[in-house]
């Protein structure tokens, strides 16, 4: 949402470095988000705060970076370390954007996080090739993903995507 200057702007919350930081401005309301690069299954969030935090913020994840859902609401917070479960029922839960929205704060200055970590399973698998594809006109073709590599069996040979051979079948 924005930075009480450029000595504490976002990218430091994201440096690995705990003597830099984001700081707010000193409102309420204020918020950091980071882009993933890439889709992942999600199941924690660890804040590292300095001394100026949030008292309630809530966690949000995006596909797309512009709509946000909530996925954990933190009240009467007492700053640390917080290391924050956001798994739906122990299922980690898929996205690429993740932001805190800092609702309000414990001083009259802003809130100011030392570092941000995100923590997940795995990459997301696109959901169409992610299942196995099974063509009942052919019951002997069919492709599937193992260990993110995609593979199709044809007639009882496994073939990898670049056409090597990989196994036959014992028939």
């Amino acid at each position: 949402s924005g930075a009480e200057g450029d000595h504490m702007a976002a990218k430091f919350a994201f440096d690995g470095d705990q003597t830099t930081r984001w700081g707010s401005r000193f409102q309420d309301n204020e918020w950091l988000a980071v882009d993933l690069g890439d889709c992942y299954k999600l199941t924690t969030v660890k804040l590292f705060w300095e001394n100026a935090y949030a008292t309630s913020f809530d966690i949000e994840l995006s596909s797309d970076g512009e709509n946000y859902n909530v996925v954990k609401s933190v009240t009467n917070a007492e700053g640390g370390v917080q290391t924050l479960d956001i798994r739906d029922n122990g299922t980690a839960r898929e996205a690429q954007f993740v932001r805190i929205t800092c609702k309000t704060k414990n001083t009259g200055y802003g809130v100011s996080l030392w570092e941000m970590e995100v923590y997940g399973e795995a990459k997301c698998q696109n959901e169409e090739m992610a299942i196995d594809r099974y063509d009942s006109s052919n019951p002997q073709i069919f492709k599937f993903i193992e260990n993110e590599q995609i593979y199709i069996s044809y007639y009882g040979v496994v073939y990898s995507i670049d056409g090597r051979v990989l196994l036959r079948s014992q028939e």
